[in-house]
């Protein structure tokens, strides 16, 4: 199918019939192209309301808004096998009734006004079409670098009738197309399907594949083994590895390698045996930041700050530094000098995974968190004031508004659907859901607990299985974890004793 796509001299996407809000949307379409820039980065993070309305385009409360979103919301926006369809071929045109546009130009519109707030401006919900769009341009800049198992990572929002689908539906488009097209075999059932294609990466030392296994409670097979990823579920956090790729270009750290042994399965399918080395335990966790439309104060006060209690309690005997109190008026006096305490600089850093933010030369990822509290005390919605305001609280400097608004973007992504813990030698971190006390931290060889091409994972002892050599154990596989003091290879591999481990 990839090549009847791919070799067409034009493909039309058909979203249906038209109705009374058609010719609206498409209108409001172009009036979009025409403010949007044609390049990203000339485009602010934020954009005053009165520069949008200036632009002509209607009023937030316009009822073309709501049309736009219905239309945008279209169930194509999120079926695994339009992917194929939507990505090979650059003559591509999107149609409902008798109008039309061009796939490319609503890609990017999709992605600029999103990257631009206009959806928070205007109150729409675009994300089932931004996460095609944002798919499909990644693969059009880049259509051979994309193996199976990448694609699978990265679509785990789209959905299709049948659960083998999820992974059929993407092997016209894998770069590894002829390694994995044996899997195609429709007799086969998705526990089945899956467990191959996990089988077909790690028993070749690809040891990343066990990062995507994260959290098997949520799975809905219950059979399935921990080692292997739920395609067909999306209710997990967002995977770690595209969240930390600035972490991974840090100066000196080995490129990714196989394992000196290579993975072994048990005679049943069902065991997989791993080099591993136990790094640390989980000592203490906070409340799961569940993926509920909690109000950002709620956020701020029923999670993050039970959380940075939490690290303090464990960690402070450790410090000598002092918490900046919220009553700090940070907007009058931007350049007082505080000695940040380092548990709180560690934590602000570890809710973004020390995302760049661009302030940063002259501010800090405490203060910059600390605006977050403040501002969640004073504000009930996220909209930047009309400048012609008068009355009310004043927001921080462009510059500062700018790094607030993408540190609660990253803090959103990075913590929702994760716990926060506290580990024996003195961590903190975020890891999976369902982590518990006692969980162990590890790192598998081939991907480490402390190199920049991976992420520790946590491992819960189920049964002591009747080993065939010294450490071997069953281990339920939890999850990939992150952890503030480990990911750019503060700790090293070298003298690191490996075992079995028996995952289940």
């Amino acid at each position: 199918m990839d090549s009847v796509y791919r070799d067409a001299g034009r493909v039309v996407i058909w979203l249906g019939e038209e109705d009374e809000t058609t010719a609206d949307v498409f209108d409001l379409l172009e009036a979009l192209y025409d403010v949007v820039p044609r390049s990203f980065d000339s485009y602010p993070i934020l954009v005053k309301y009165e520069t949008l309305s200036a632009s002509g385009l209607p009023r937030h409360n316009d009822k073309r808004w709501r049309a736009l979103e219905a239309m945008l919301s279209n169930s194509w926006f999120s079926r695994t096998w339009v992917l194929q369809e939507a990505s090979v071929n650059t003559r591509t045109w999107i149609q409902q009734g008798s109008h039309s546009i061009e796939w490319s130009r609503l890609l990017h519109i999709i992605l600029c006004i999103c990257a631009a707030r206009v959806d928070i401006r205007y109150n729409i919900n675009l994300a089932a079409s931004h996460y095609m769009a944002h798919f499909c341009a990644s693969v059009i800049a880049a259509p051979s670098a994309w193996p199976l198992v990448e694609l699978l990572q990265n679509t785990q929002w789209t959905s299709s009738s049948k659960d083998v689908d999820k992974v059929f539906g993407l092997v016209g488009l894998a770069s590894d197309q002829q390694t994995v097209k044996h899997l195609i075999d429709y007799t086969r059932d998705a526990q089945s399907l899956y467990t191959q294609v996990a089988l077909t990466y790690l028993l070749k030392g690809e040891m990343k594949l066990l990062n995507l296994a994260s959290d098997p409670s949520f799975s809905q097979f219950r059979h399935l083994p921990t080692w292997v990823p739920d395609w067909s579920t999306w209710p997990r956090a967002s995977p770690l590895a595209p969240q930390i790729s600035h972490l991974r270009a840090h100066e000196g750290r080995p490129p990714p390698r196989r394992p000196a042994r290579l993975p072994t399965l048990s005679p049943d399918g069902a065991r997989l045996t791993v080099s591993a080395h136990f790094a640390d335990r989980v000592v203490a966790i906070g409340r799961h930041l569940p993926l509920l439309r909690y109000t950002d104060r709620g956020i701020a006060f029923l999670f993050l700050e039970p959380w940075r209690r939490l690290a303090h309690e464990y960690l402070a005997e450790s410090t000598n530094g002092r918490t900046i109190p919220l009553d700090l008026d940070l907007d009058r006096d931007l350049d007082i000098n505080i000695n940040i305490d380092t548990i709180d600089d560690a934590f602000a850093r570890l809710l973004t995974f020390e995302c760049p933010l661009p302030r940063l030369a002259s501010d800090s990822y405490t203060r910059t968190y600390t605006r977050y509290l403040q501002h969640c005390l004073r504000h009930r919605h996220w909209q930047q004031p009309s400048s012609s305001s008068s009355s009310g609280p004043q927001d921080p400097q462009p510059d500062a508004q700018r790094d607030l608004f993408q540190f609660r973007d990253r803090m959103l992504i990075s913590c929702r659907k994760r716990t926060f813990f506290i580990t024996e030698q003195g961590f903190m971190g975020l890891g999976p859901f369902f982590l518990r006390p006692g969980d162990r931290v590890v790192g598998f060889e081939g991907v480490g607990a402390g190199t920049a091409t991976g992420t520790p994972m946590a491992v819960r002892r189920r049964t002591m299985g009747i080993g065939t050599g010294k450490g071997v154990g069953r281990w339920e596989l939890v999850g990939e974890m992150y952890i503030q003091g480990m990911m750019k290879g503060e700790g090293d591999e070298a003298g690191w004793s490996w075992e079995d481990l028996c995952l289940v």
